[in-house]
């Protein structure tokens, strides 16, 4: 029952599925969410390796889609569909380490950015306010524009359930013999709103009169059905798309809701891992069976769900046949407390979902990001602000972009230890690059080297140390040729000292002149001895 409850409660179901609170935003029927909770519980019990984790409808998922589904719900089921894909093909060939590439200042800027943009999206209803918006700039907008429709009761009570569940949430820091119990009451603090406003709406709704606020009205279930996704569809403009219509019109929209999906799943199975190894790859595998299942059954795109998976452990929950127990208690619940639901307060609703989502803004990360290294702000802020000012989907692939432009400056200027220093009659610059230098960093090395043995007059003999270089690629080794010919004509050599296997074969293999310059020595007095045995020195 409390399950039940939570599959209108808490944030990871009610942006999407929950035709109560959202049918107004994004069209989308109740039904496609409860297909896809109850598909993915049972599904997940064969292919996945997780022991508590849940998969299911979430917050931020279903924000994701909603533009798409303003068209037609059913691109609901055709995205799970082509996502389902996307990720097995991912998994299949051992690609889940792409997900490295999202930083934790980007997962971090985009949650806040979601979690900011559905809890303005649920103001109006909080306030008993007719419509919803589903952009940020648009919410404050039309809620500042509307704001003289306010209700009073509705009101009153949104804002004494956002209280009381920030409360709840609190009193699990309680310690001693309370301890445990404030613990569950804290974990059930959703339904528990859910469950007191029904409660006050049921009592206050008599024959004659209605609640004094806003309620959700009848509910319509069933089981779910077996059918194709669909491949066309009739969009509320009446235009028809085919399949490929289908897929521009969602356009890069999936590989940002794929994305969204391998996150949230490997972030909540690695959060819920207790010790025990995650195989992205397999994980990235069972979304996507899931999801591909799934769009048979008319449900909408699944993925890991934190809020869940936390109750899930909290039980005691050991082997994953859990979600199998948890998908027939929902299909129980929704059988037989159907008409309970109707009476749950719409502006209690949006209280929950306004309270999780002011815990899921990521403060502490901010905080964590400006005292450790505040340049790591940058991804940070950019996703944050694309993301609120123009989509979610521009905000998490732009927001990876700006951290690959951060990885590949970084590769392109290593650092370099530059040192005058005498050996016998010879005067040597002696540089130190301290890693492994891809071709990005060849241009920069070269200038480096040029500038400041051309600034050291007295200095004959460059000497390149590559003890930390491990690996180089043509790039760089042609830059290198062309540096120490470009010396050569200052009247100074360019000598590599102490390099890998890997460089020195290339340099062979490259030209065998080149080659010769490279020199494995013990010292740099024993690199000068032989140099000065050999004649290179002129």
């Amino acid at each position: 029952f409390l399950y039940a409850i939570e599959l209108f409660a808490e944030p990871s179901e009610l942006k999407v599925f929950d035709s109560l609170t959202l049918r107004d935003i994004i069209n989308l029927n109740f039904q496609y969410g409860l297909n896809a909770s109850v598909v993915a519980c049972f599904l997940y019990t064969i292919f996945g390796s997780g022991v508590e984790l849940c998969i299911g409808p979430t917050a931020i998922m279903s924000l994701m889609i909603q533009k798409y589904v303003l068209d037609s719900p059913e691109f609901a089921v055709f995205i799970s569909f082509v996502m389902g894909f996307i990720v097995l093909i991912l998994g299949s060939l051992n690609l889940g380490f792409l997900v490295q590439f999202i930083s934790i200042p980007v997962t971090a800027g985009f949650t806040t950015a979601a979690a900011i943009t559905i809890a303005c999206g649920q103001v109006k209803p909080l306030f008993g306010m007719p419509g919803r918006s589903s952009e940020f700039i648009e919410t404050i907008r039309d809620f500042i524009h509307d704001i003289h429709e306010i209700k009073l009761w509705d009101s009153v009570l949104g804002v004494l359930m956002i209280i009381f569940i920030l409360c709840l949430w609190k009193i699990k820091d309680v310690k001693g013999r309370f301890a445990t119990v404030c613990k569950y009451i804290s974990l059930g603090r959703n339904a528990l709103a859910v469950i007191i406003g029904t409660l006050l709406a049921y009592l206050m709704t008599t024959e004659t009169s209605e609640a004094p606020f806003a309620i959700t009205g009848d509910v319509d279930t069933g089981l779910p059905q077996v059918s194709l996704p669909p491949f066309n569809v009739e969009t509320k403009n009446n235009e028809t798309l085919n399949f490929a219509g289908m897929l521009e019109n969602v356009g890069p929209g999936f590989i940002a809701i794929s994305l969204i999906g391998i996150i949230e799943v490997v972030a909540v199975s690695k959060a819920f891992a207790n010790g025990r190894y995650v195989n992205a790859n397999q994980e990235l595998i069972a979304l996507g069976l899931l999801n591909i299942f799934g769009s048979f059954l008319q449900a909408m795109p699944v993925t890991g769900s934190f809020s869940r998976t936390a109750i899930n452990k909290a039980s005691g929950c050991h082997t994953s046949l859990s979600s199998a127990v948890t998908g027939v208690l929902v299909l129980i619940a929704v059988t037989f407390l159907t008409e309970a639901f109707r009476y749950i307060p719409k502006s209690v609703l949006a209280a929950v979902l306004i309270a999780a989502m002011i815990l899921m803004v990521e403060f502490k990360e901010a905080y964590h990001i400006w005292k450790t290294k505040r340049v790591d702000l940058v991804p940070f802020v950019v996703t944050l602000v694309v993301c609120l000012t123009f989509s979610l989907e521009y905000g998490i692939l732009i927001g990876v972009g700006v951290n690959i432009l951060f990885i590949v400056y970084a590769s392109s200027r290593p650092q370099i230890r530059m040192q005058e220093v005498t050996v016998g009659y010879h005067k040597i610059l002696h540089v130190e690059p301290d890693r492994s230098l891809p071709f990005s960093a060849a241009e920069y090395l070269k200038l480096k080297i040029m500038k400041k043995a051309l600034d050291l007059p007295d200095v004959n003999i460059v000497v390149l140390d590559g003890k930390y270089v491990k690996s180089i690629d043509v790039t760089l080794a042609e830059n290198m040729q062309t540096c120490r010919k470009d010396l050569g004509v200052n009247k100074k050599n360019l000598i590599f000292w102490n390099w890998g296997k890997q460089p020195t074969n290339l340099a062979w293999r490259l030209d065998s002149k080149f080659g010769k310059c490279f020199f494995q020595t013990d010292t740099l007095d024993d690199l000068i001895a032989i140099i000065s045995e050999k004649d290179k020195i002129k």
